[in-house]
C-alpha cells in the first residue's frame, strides 16, 4: 500500500496513532508493568521517595526551573531565589541522575536517597557528583529537604560529541498520514557522548521555519556513549500539516546541547497531509538519542 492510500485511510482513523505506537504499544505496555518506574540513569525505581529525586532531575532536563525549585524544601529556598537557582545551570548542557540506594527512615523522619550524578558543561566537558538527598515533609508536603553531594571522578565519562565529528544520515518513511525520519549520527572522532535533547527545526526550501520538534511524551532522555565508529539514532514523527503549502524539499536544522555545534540535513522528511480541519495543530515529535 503506498503513502497516498495510507493518508486517505488516516482521515478515518485516530490521527494520533503512529506506526510506531501500533507496532510497539503492546510490548511497551508489558515492559512498563514489568520494570516499574525507571530512573533517569536507567535504574529501576518504585513509586517511593526516590521518585522525588527523579522528578527533580526530569524537571531540570526539561528546563522547568520553577517545578524543580518547588521540589526543594525551605533550606534550599533560604539559600537562593528561583532566579539564582536557574542561573546556576547556565553553563550546564545536560544532567542525569542514577538512583543507587534508598535508606529507610532516618533521624527526623527523613529518608535517604543515594545517587550518582553525571553532568556536562556547555563546552562538552564532563562532571560527576555523588552523595545523598534527604526526603522529608514540610507543611504536610514531601520535599527534598537536605542534601550531601560531593564531586566525584569523571573517569569513564567521555565529553559531549561535537557536531563537526559526526557523520549524519537521514532516512524517511510514511504511513497513516505520518512522515517518519530516522536520523543516524556516527562518531568519526574520539570517544564522546550524545546526551540531552537536541533542538530540531524543520524548514522549507527558503529556510522559513515550519515546525519545531518536541520530545515524545513518556520518553526518557539518556546519555549515549559512542566509541569511534559507533552510531546513535534520533527518531522523528511529523503529522497533520495544515499550514501553508510547502514547495520544494524540507530541510532539518539540528543544534546539539550547549556549544557543541549544529548541522543541517537536506532534503529532510516529506510533508504530511492535513488530517483535521484547516488550521489544525501539527505535531513533530522526537524520541531521545538511543544506540543504533
Amino acid at each position: 500500500m503506498d503513502a497516498k492510500t495510507f493518508d486517505v485511510m488516516a482521515k478515518s482513523l485516530a490521527g494520533s496513532l503512529s506506526r510506531r505506537s501500533l507496532i510497539k504499544g503492546v510490548a511497551a505496555g508489558l515492559a512498563v508493568v514489568a520494570a516499574g518506574r525507571v530512573g533517569l540513569g536507567g535504574v529501576s525505581a518504585s513509586s517511593g521517595v526516590e521518585q522525588f529525586v527523579i522528578d527533580y532531575y526530569d524537571a531540570i532536563q526539561k528546563h522547568q526551573w520553577s517545578t524543580a525549585y518547588g521540589i526543594l524544601g525551605s533550606k534550599f529556598h533560604q539559600k537562593q531565589t528561583l532566579a539564582q537557582f536557574t542561573a546556576g545551570f547556565d553553563d550546564t548542557a545536560y544532567t542525569s541522575v542514577a538512583i543507587q540506594h534508598v535508606t529507610g527512615v532516618l533521624t527526623g523522619n527523613k529518608y535517604g536517597v543515594d545517587v550518582v550524578i553525571n553532568a556536562w558543561k556547555n563546552d562538552g566537558s564532563p562532571q560527576a557528583f555523588s552523595g545523598r538527598y534527604f526526603i522529608g515533609r514540610e507543611g504536610g508536603v514531601s520535599k527534598i529537604v537536605d542534601a550531601s553531594i560531593k564531586t566525584a571522578s569523571t573517569s569513564g565519562l567521555s565529553p559531549l560529541c561535537q557536531a563537526s565529528n559526526l557523520g549524519i544520515t537521514l532516512t524517511g518513511d510514511a504511513g497513516t498520514g505520518h512522515r517518519f525520519g530516522n536520523l543516524t549520527a556516527t562518531n568519526n572522532g574520539g570517544a564522546c557522548t550524545l546526551a540531552g535533547m537536541p533542538s530540531v527545526v524543520l524548514r522549507d526550501s527558503h529556510n522559513h521555519e515550519l515546525i519545531r520538534g518536541k520530545r515524545e511524551s513518556g520518553t526518557t532522555i539518556t546519555a549515549v556513549p559512542l566509541e569511534s565508529g559507533d552510531s546513535a539514532l534520533l527518531q522523528m514523527d511529523w503529522v497533520n500539516w495544515c499550514g501553508a503549502s510547502v514547495s520544494g524539499s524540507t530541510k532539518l536544522s539540528v543544534s546539539l546541547p550547549g556549544s557543541t555545534g549544529k548541522f543541517t540535513v537536506s532534503p529532510a522528511i516529506g510533508v504530511p497531509p492535513c488530517l483535521s480541519d484547516p488550521g489544525g495543530t501539527s505535531s513533530f515529535s522526537l524520541r531521545p538519542w538511543e544506540a543504533a
